[in-house]
């Protein structure tokens, strides 16, 4: 008999702010057929939220690793679309075991918090935020000081 959470794929849950224009909207293209397959004009749109967080929840296989961009569009008057985005800045996805939600969580320009929950294991898998260092203060000419 097999087992059916190995049946299963895995959900990615973007949750990206980013304060655009009314009319534009922020998507996802990557190598994933889920993202566009690097086809900008089939890129997997995200959905405005109060605070300017667009998000967006997509089923994809288990296993694996996923590259994908995002990117902010517009669409014209007679269907034209334009596009923008970081062409130097790729990132990456791991797809977990089945049945498991990645979120991806950040700025569209700026760092982004991915976390794992769930999974064919039953355990969460997150990370652990440290204590940043304190900051050390700056002297006359610049130089750092210690407290």
């Amino acid at each position: 008999k097999k087992d059916d959470k190995m049946d299963k794929n895995v959900k990615v849950s973007f949750n990206i702010h980013r304060k655009i224009m009314y009319g534009h909207e922020v998507c996802i293209v990557g190598s994933a057929k889920e993202f566009g397959g690097w086809n900008v004009d089939r890129a997997f749109p995200l959905k405005w939220s109060e605070g300017d967080v667009w998000k967006g929840e997509v089923e994809m296989t288990p296993g694996g690793v996923a590259e994908y961009k995002m990117l902010t569009r517009r669409i014209r008057t007679g269907g034209e679309i334009k596009h923008e985005f970081r062409r130097d800045f790729k990132r990456l996805v791991q797809l977990y075991s089945s049945g498991s939600t990645v979120q991806v969580t950040g700025e569209f320009k700026g760092l982004v918090d991915i976390r794992t929950k769930g999974g064919s294991s039953g355990k969460k898998e997150e990370k652990k935020e440290e204590a940043a260092p304190k900051p050390k203060k700056k002297g006359k000419w610049g130089a750092l000081m210690e407290d």
